[in-house]
């Protein structure tokens, strides 16, 4: 079967504006039952930053991508609530600066609360789910769950803390690191990522834009995701943003070249600059050394009892020269 490859942009959007899809992608990398899922409008998406396409210039078009869901969830205790789901793509593994002020402004948007029919206000829990290019080197598991818990510091006992100021504050997260998805379908959760699987087999005429994969070993139940993406990879639409993200990568490496040949000239430059300020370092102590031993010659050859004018002869000196040295002037 033959899919649009969702480690694109445009495909991982395409895929995730079918609610069944979205809600199960959602659902089962946060573990949790959601029941509706509503897509926010700051969705955005950067592109790769220069330097970083010239530090990995043969990586996946994989931009920082973000989409924001409010999600009505209903929790392992049966209780129904509302969460804000930020899910954020990217390649660049110095994008967490860029992540931590993401989050940083979605802690402090105030569409962020709800407002109880008593009047109180209550942030939303935020849960993050990060898609990333790369691998962490901290497991080699492809799924990775960041989830606070609250103990008592004296027993160490944990606490079922469901309150307010901890889910406002704190929140969970969780990490799928997409190169560790090869070749692995162990549970149902890495069968169902598999469509990010990039050992898949690209199809010839499609690059690495269009993926083959085998439908078999994809949950059978769950084959609707299949087929949005096998829609996405014949939608003209998302094929032209593909190829736009494949040049935005080349225009990238390109502007990374220049700027790692910027980089390098202006390093050569400086040490040519340090080379020369030590040379006329250098050249000036000689100087100041020759100078000083010129003086105590002629100091030495004033207390053997000659004048000026015989110590310049002898060391073919100007008698005025030596006579600044013998005054100190």
């Amino acid at each position: 079967m033959e899919i649009a490859n969702p480690i694109y942009d445009a495909a991982f959007k395409y895929l995730m504006q079918d609610d069944r899809a979205a809600r199960l992608l959602v659902g089962r990398i946060a573990d949790m039952q959601v029941e509706s899922l509503e897509l926010r409008p700051q969705e955005r998406a950067t592109p790769r930053d220069a330097e970083r396409a010239e530090e990995a210039p043969s990586a996946p078009p994989l931009a920082l991508f973000r989409m924001d869901f409010a999600a009505r969830v209903r929790t392992a205790e049966g209780r129904g609530r509302t969460v804000l789901i930020e899910i954020q793509k990217t390649n660049a593994p110095t994008a967490v600066e860029r992540f931590r002020a993401y989050l940083g402004q979605q802690l402090c948007n105030p569409d962020n609360v709800v407002v109880h029919p008593s009047g109180r206000r209550e942030a939303v829990p935020i849960v993050t789910i990060y898609l990333l290019g790369y691998d962490l080197g901290v497991s080699d598991e492809a799924v990775l769950d960041v989830c606070p818990h609250v103990t008592a510091r004296r027993t160490g006992a944990a606490l079922d803390a469901d309150h307010p100021f901890v889910a406002g504050i704190h929140h969970r997260s969780h990490i799928v690191q997409i190169p560790r998805l090869r070749g692995r379908r162990r549970d149902e959760l890495e069968r169902i990522l598999s469509i990010f699987d990039q050992g898949a087999t690209p199809v010839a005429r499609g690059g690495a834009h269009v993926l083959s994969i085998d439908e078999s070993a994809y949950p059978q139940e769950y084959g609707f995701v299949l087929r949005q993406l096998q829609r996405a990879a014949t939608a003209e639409d998302v094929r032209r943003f593909m190829d736009g993200e494949d040049q935005l990568l080349l225009d990238s490496v390109s502007l990374g070249m220049q700027a790692e040949y910027e980089r390098r000239r202006a390093e050569r430059a400086e040490r040519q600059q340090a080379q020369a300020e030590r040379q006329k370092a250098q050249a000036e102590q000689e100087k100041a050394q020759a100078e000083l031993a010129l003086s105590r010659s002629i100091r030495q050859l004033h207390g053997l009892g000659q004048d000026a004018e015989a110590i310049a002869r002898a060391l073919s000196l100007d008698p005025e020269q030596v006579r600044r040295v013998l005054t100190g002037e």
